[in-house]
């Protein structure tokens, strides 16, 4: 008798596993399944970027070579040196040239006599000018008139010839200030060719090398115009497209932007089957956001800014649920789980863009695997954070309870 009674009670229990078994796993079963989801998070708002990120070396835009040329004079006077800065007009060198010097001299000693005798000339005809007009003022009266028409004859022969005089003196004049503004033509001629005499910087730079040796640049200036050169491979030089942002950055300052400015279509080395070909890029920037310590020879990082999203509402990989190449997210929505499907944007891992389904206020679960739409849920238990008050708290047949309840759900 007991052991039928037994046999009986394992045969109720197995029928009564069994239903719920079937009623829970079954596919068409309407019971809903309590589900256990490790946490939950919201999107966030987040600047994207996709980059490439290459070293780099700054470099000079261009070096000047002055040279020095003999048949315009023998050295004078050097005003620079190795390392010296310089700015676009500042005089480098000069020449001497003795004999432009004695030319220039002559012609100026030449102007100076001609000034000196136009002087001379004016002051000449002030005083015969003078002479003529007190002849005009004085008159003269004689008792016998014959007298007198023969005084005043005779006063208009001296004014005559007194006006004559002016006149030749005035033509004097003409002649010589023709003759200065020659001399002074020769002597602004002189003055270009001293000119070139003074050899002026045609940039702002540094003096790169000084160099004495015959058919060698006297100088050489590297510009302070700055680029920054980088190497592409050759699957890089592909994707990659010239007038994309460039962040240029050292350990010691904050990146300024640049450009893209060109790829070269040479390689930078001689092509081998036995290694990598790679091209050189280079990367301009304003010289307004140019660092004041940034030199040439710098060794910087060239942060190519290949694709930007700002604002993009992001959600980590780990939240993404796929199946059957569709990607979708658990939403949690008054107490229940709702399946939603979602479009992908751009991918920074871990952060995953998302550009329809979620928006920044909706609630999602952490890691989706295993999870059925339209469920409660539950999250785990931390059982850390249950203190021993609170478990005490319980009677053992309401744990008994709740373990049934659990079970049978």
């Amino acid at each position: 008798m007991k052991k039928w009674k037994v046999n009986a009670i394992l045969i109720a229990c197995i029928l009564f596993i069994s239903v719920n078994v079937f009623l829970i796993v079954g596919e068409e079963s309407d019971i809903a399944r309590l589900q256990i989801i490790d946490g939950m998070l919201s999107p966030t708002e987040r600047n994207l970027v996709e980059s490439v990120e290459k070293p780099g070396i700054i470099l000079s835009t261009n070096e000047e070579h002055i040279y020095f040329n003999e048949q315009i004079g023998s050295m004078g006077d050097l005003y620079v040196q190795e390392g010296h800065e310089v700015q676009a007009g500042d005089v480098l060198f000069t020449y001497e040239n003795i004999e432009i010097e004695s030319t220039q001299q002559e012609l100026q000693s030449k102007i100076d006599q001609i000034d000196l005798n136009i002087s001379q000339l004016s002051e000449e005809i002030w005083t015969l000018s003078s002479i003529k007009n007190r002849l005009h003022q004085t008159h003269y009266q004689l008792d016998e008139e014959e007298e007198e028409e023969a005084i005043t004859a005779f006063q208009e022969q001296q004014i005559d010839q007194y006006e004559v005089q002016i006149l030749q003196k005035q033509h004097q004049i003409e002649t010589l200030e023709w003759e200065k503004d020659l001399h002074e033509q020769s002597l602004q001629a002189i003055y270009s060719q001293q000119y070139e005499l003074e050899v002026t910087s045609p940039v702002a730079g540094i003096i790169k090398e000084v160099n004495t040796q015959q058919n060698e640049p006297l100088l050489t200036i590297v510009s302070n115009t700055l680029i920054a050169q980088g190497e592409l491979t050759q699957a890089e030089s592909l994707e990659i497209r010239e007038g994309l942002r460039v962040e240029i950055a050292t350990h010691h300052q904050e990146p300024i932007d640049g450009i893209l400015s060109r790829i070269s279509n040479l390689p930078s080395e001689e092509p081998a089957l036995d290694k990598e070909t790679t091209y050189p890029f280079y990367v301009d920037w304003e010289m307004a956001e140019q660092a004041d310590d940034l030199k040439v020879g710098y060794h910087v990082n060239l942060n190519i800014i290949q694709h930007e999203i700002l604002s993009a509402i992001t959600i980590p990989q780990s939240s993404i649920h796929v199946e059957n190449d569709e990607y979708s997210v658990f939403i949690i929505e008054d107490g229940f789980l709702e399946k939603r499907n979602i479009e992908l944007g751009m991918l920074e891992e871990p952060h995953q863009q998302v550009t329809r389904g979620v928006v920044l206020r909706d609630l999602i679960v952490e890691n989706p695997t295993g999870l059925l739409d339209n469920n409660p849920f539950v999250t785990k238990l931390q059982l850390r954070e249950i203190d021993e008050t609170a478990q005490l708290a319980f009677r053992k047949q309401s744990l008994l309870t709740l373990m049934l309840q659990g079970f049978v759900q």
